[in-house]
């Protein structure tokens, strides 16, 4: 029998892809990372809620049972919560979460961080931050949200991968199913994290040397001291030390997991 291969008028489109003219988006795809934190699955009620929470790492929460409503935002409007949904809440950003009156829920938490090129935030970048609702008959938000949990609880190898691969499920499928809600608001910031790229390698490659300095990674990008932290500053957030000194806290957290594992 000949093989024939399926072009892409023979695959059904996707929803509601994100937009990308410009190619800004397939850029940081490219170049983001997913490190995965915490995951957790919960039963909450009737008097538990949230109020003006704020929670460094990117993170979501995924309804299984009950009913309440969230907010993004110290003064955003109150939105329904309901079962399938997923509420995502970019890194630094005040969140509410409150149930229904004498309702117990069931829900999923959970935590990771998805940076471009080690600095700037994809769901902060993408505006991806809020409430998302299921199609008719989806189930990927409760499914790899529980799948998550339990990959967490049983810690088997692999376990890492795994939560990687789950996060960019559910990042991917927003991104092909709510396109048109997102916005790039940091664009900006791409030409700096790109200049800054050889700095990132150099930290990635050299971090486990006690005497790499702000010196070194200036000389990697032909900078002064004082430009690279004025660049830094623009594309991460925090100063060139601050970086370096969150990237050893966070390789050897990894390494803590990693041998956990073992």
């Amino acid at each position: 029998m000949q093989q024939r291969r399926w072009t892409a008028e023979q695959f059904a489109p996707f929803p509601d892809p994100i937009p990308d003219p410009s190619g800004v988006v397939t850029e940081w795809l490219c170049h983001a990372a997913i490190e995965p934190i915490a995951f957790g699955r919960w039963s909450v009620g009737p008097d538990w809620h949230l109020h003006h929470r704020v929670v460094r790492n990117d993170m979501w929460y995924c309804c299984l049972e009950g009913t309440g409503r969230v907010r993004l935002g110290a003064q955003g409007p109150w939105k329904a919560f309901a079962p399938g949904m997923l509420f995502l809440v970019p890194e630094d950003t005040v969140h509410s979460v409150e149930l229904h009156r004498n309702v117990v829920m069931m829900n999923c938490t959970a935590h990771f961080s998805a940076r471009i090129w080690g600095g700037l935030s994809l769901v902060r970048a993408l505006d991806m931050g809020g409430l998302y609702a299921p199609r008719a008959g989806e189930t990927i938000f409760p499914d790899a949200s529980q799948a998550l949990a339990r990959e967490e609880a049983l810690a088997e190898p692999g376990a890492r991968t795994a939560q990687i691969t789950l996060i960019w499920t559910v990042l991917m499928h927003v991104l092909r199913h709510e396109g048109s809600r997102l916005r790039i608001r940091a664009a900006g910031q791409l030409s700096n994290l790109a200049y800054l790229r050889p700095a990132f390698q150099l930290v990635e490659e050299q971090f486990k040397d006690p005497c790499l300095s702000v010196s070194d990674l200036a000389a990697s990008v032909n900078l002064s001291t004082v430009a690279l932290r004025k660049r830094f500053r623009l594309a991460t957030g925090a100063s060139p030390i601050t970086f370096l000194r969150r990237y050893r806290i966070d390789q050897a957290c990894r390494r803590l997991q990693d041998a956990s594992l073992t």
